[in-house]
C-alpha cells in the first residue's frame, strides 16, 4: 500500500527528511506542482516507531505546512481600478490645493484686523487724554455708543433703592457682585451708573458704611462704554428672583425708568489725595471699586497671523510632496509582494 501526498515542499524542507522517504522525489519537485509521490508501507511503520524522536517531529511539522504561491492569486478581483484610483487622487489633492490657499487668505486677513484694531485702540487712547466733557440733559443712545472711552462728568443723586446687582464676578480671586445704580441728573433725566465691583457679603447694603452709599448729590466722572456681549454659556436673567448674570442695559432702563445710556465710574473717588487707599479697605466698608481709565480691548492678531501663515507653510509643503509622489503600478506592487513573500 501506498500513501499519496501532494509535492508542494521546496527542497530546503526535502533535504530535512531520511531517505527512507525518498528524497529524490522531494529534492526534484518545484513549489507550486500538483504532481504526488508514493511512500512504501514500511517508511511509515519506521517513522510511528521514531515518531517520539525530535528528528521525527520535525519532520511532521514540515508536512504539515501549507505553501501558497503567489502566482495562484487572482491580482484583479482585489486591485483598484484605475478610474477610482484617479478620481481619488485628484479629490485628496484638490483638497490639499485649498488649504494653503484658504490658510493664506486668513492671514491677510488677519493683517487686515491687526491695522484696523491698532487704529481703534489708538483712536480711543486719544479721547482718555481729553478733559472730562460734561454730560447733556438729554443724551442721544446712539451718540452715545460713538464716544466709547470718552470721559464724562455729570452731577445729581443716585438711587440706592434701586440697585441692581449683577453677578457673580471675581476680583483679585474674591467672588462678587456688580453693582449698576440709577443716579438721578439735574434737569430731571436719569441714567445708570456702574459703580464698581463689591464683595459678596457686602450686597446686603445695611453691611455697608454710610460713605459708600451718598445720599447727597455727588460729581460722577467716568467713561461711556457699551458693556461686555453676552456669551452663550451665560443663563438668562431673571428680574422676579432678582438674579442677573449679564449687563442688559435696555432692561435695565426699563425697570428703573432709566434712559438706555449706562457709564461706568472711575476707581477715583473716595479716594483722599497723596494717600494709597488699598482695595481691600474698599472692600470691606462695601465701597464700590470702580474701573481704571485704561483701553481693555484685547488684541491678538499679531498671533493670528503667525498662526495663519504657519499653517500655509505647512499644507504647501505637504501639498507638494504628494504631488511629487508617483502613484503606485501593478508593477510595482507585484515586485514588492514577490520580494516579501
Amino acid at each position: 500500500m501506498h500513501l499519496q501526498l501532494p509535492r508542494s515542499f521546496n527542497s530546503q524542507c526535502c533535504r530535512a527528511l531520511p531517505p527512507l522517504f525518498g528524497c529524490k522525489w522531494f529534492i526534484s519537485g518545484r513549489t507550486g506542482e500538483s504532481s504526488s509521490i508514493s511512500i512504501p508501507t514500511s517508511g511509515l511503520e519506521r517513522l510511528a516507531r521514531q515518531s517520539r524522536t525530535p528528528y521525527c517531529r520535525n519532520v511532521v511539522q514540515i508536512c504539515c505546512r501549507r505553501f501558497i504561491h503567489i502566482s495562484h492569486i487572482d491580482w484583479e478581483t482585489v486591485k483598484p481600478s484605475k478610474a477610482k484610483w484617479n478620481v481619488r487622487r485628484v479629490v485628496v489633492l484638490s483638497l490639499m490645493f485649498l488649504m494653503p490657499v484658504a490658510s493664506f487668505g486668513l492671514g491677510v486677513w488677519q493683517i487686515k484686523r491687526l491695522k484696523w484694531k491698532t487704529d481703534l485702540i489708538a483712536e480711543y487712547e486719544n479721547r482718555l487724554i481729553l478733559p472730562p466733557l460734561v454730560l447733556p440733559p438729554q443724551v442721544n443712545p446712539e451718540a452715545a455708543a460713538n464716544l466709547q472711552y470718552r470721559r464724562v462728568l455729570t452731577k445729581g443723586k443716585f438711587r440706592h433703592d434701586q440697585e441692581v446687582l449683577v453677578g457673580p464676578r471675581v476680583y483679585e480671586g474674591e467672588s462678587g457682585y456688580i453693582s449698576i445704580t440709577p443716579f438721578e441728573r439735574e434737569g430731571g433725566s436719569t441714567i445708570l451708573v456702574n459703580r464698581g465691583w463689591i464683595r459678596k457679603d457686602m450686597a446686603n447694603q445695611r453691611k455697608r458704611l454710610s460713605k459708600a452709599l451718598p445720599t447727597d448729590e455727588v460729581f460722577v466722572e467716568g467713561l461711556i462704554k457699551l458693556p461686555a456681549k453676552r456669551n452663550y454659556f451665560t443663563p438668562d436673567n431673571e428680574p422676579g428672583r432678582g438674579l442677573f448674570y449679564f449687563v442688559d442695559v435696555p432692561a435695565f432702563a426699563e425697570m428703573t425708568s432709566a434712559q438706555p445710556v449706562i457709564i461706568e465710574e472711575l476707581a477715583t473717588k473716595y479716594i483722599e489725595p497723596d494717600v494709597f487707599v488699598s482695595w481691600e479697605v474698599l472692600a470691606n466698608a462695601g465701597i464700590p471699586i470702580g474701573r481704571l481709565p485704561k483701553i481693555d480691548l484685547k488684541n491678538n492678531h499679531a498671533q493670528y497671523i503667525a498662526t495663519w501663515f504657519g499653517v500655509c507653510i505647512a499644507t504647501s509643503i505637504m501639498f507638494v510632496v504628494m504631488a511629487r509622489t508617483p502613484k503606485s503600478t501593478t508593477a510595482q506592487k507585484m515586485k514588492h509582494l514577490k520580494y516579501y513573500s
